[in-house]
């Protein structure tokens, strides 16, 4: 059987379409070089591909909100360690595929619809439990599945779209009734500015942590070195003694001097040159 049939035969799904995602991705990072966002885009749509296309957590699909949330910040700390260790090339790939399943939160579930009027609203996405709703029998009618912004419909909490197999009962919300994955969709403008300001956030939260655990040169170089801004493996940053040194003993830096710091490696970024035809889908 063609494997293009089946996400239709057995509710599978994938995430956002392919141009959603490579938008939001380029959107969100800014300032990155051509070369250093396709390594990041690649990883983000390999999570569409493979066992982890039909992995419910690598998405967020059927409720996943604990497993999705444990992938992305599993992703997000690989991406630290292989950072730490000058492996720029794995830190992006972990890095894109935490990008992939956060950007997906805000395709599968109804959550813009709950924040219509503040997408820009904080989200811990690293850190999510699993709602109540699912144990509680409670059954969402299919015109509210069709829109959750519906006044009537806002009183059933988080939640995301739900696979066939999933779903048997019809309790839930079906994937093809919530998603927001392609144009066509309703909510999916919203959904996909949602997904690149938590991208923009996921960034700028993990170029914070590089910088607080190595320090004001390291931390810089890295972090430069990660966004493509430094193209070279610099052995005064790079050797293996400086890298166990790290480790043993990373420095903490206080929040105020990370964030100072921080600052000037964003602005440094928005100030670089990117052609224009960067950002189209």
């Amino acid at each position: 059987m063609f494997k293009f049939l089946w996400p239709v035969i057995f509710g599978l799904t994938m995430g956002f379409s392919f141009p959603a995602h490579r938008g939001a991705t380029r959107e969100g990072l800014v300032g990155f070089s051509g070369p250093v966002m396709t390594e990041i885009e690649e990883a983000n749509l390999s999570v569409d591909k493979g066992l982890l296309e039909n992995t419910r957590a690598a998405h967020f699909d059927s409720d996943t909100f604990a497993g999705g949330s444990a992938f992305i910040k599993a992703n997000f700390n690989q991406a630290l360690e292989h950072l730490g260790d000058c492996d720029v090339a794995n830190a992006r790939k972990s890095f894109g595929m935490a990008l992939h399943t956060l950007q997906d939160f805000y395709a599968h579930s109804n959550w813009v619809e709950n924040h219509l009027g503040n997408l820009n609203a904080d989200m811990d996405l690293m850190n999510l439990q699993e709602i109540t709703r699912v144990q509680s029998g409670v059954s969402i009618p299919a015109k509210c599945c069709r829109d959750m912004a519906l006044p009537q419909c806002s009183n059933f909490g988080l939640t995301t779209g739900y696979w066939k197999r999933d779903n048997l009962d019809n309790r839930h919300c079906s994937h093809a009734s919530l998603n927001k994955d392609y144009p066509t969709h309703r909510y999916h403008v919203q959904a996909r500015e949602a997904a690149t300001q938590a991208t923009r956030k996921l960034l700028r939260q993990f170029l914070s942590q590089i910088v607080a655990q190595n320090g004001e040169r390291r931390g810089t170089y890295l972090a430069e070195y990660f966004s493509g801004t430094q193209t070279n493996q610099d052995p005064r940053f790079c050797s293996r003694e400086i890298q166990v040194a790290c480790k043993q003993n990373p420095v903490n830096l206080i929040p105020s001097k990370v964030q100072i710091i921080l600052e000037q490696i964003i602005n440094k970024l928005l100030e670089r040159e990117v052609p224009e035809d960067h950002y189209e889908q």
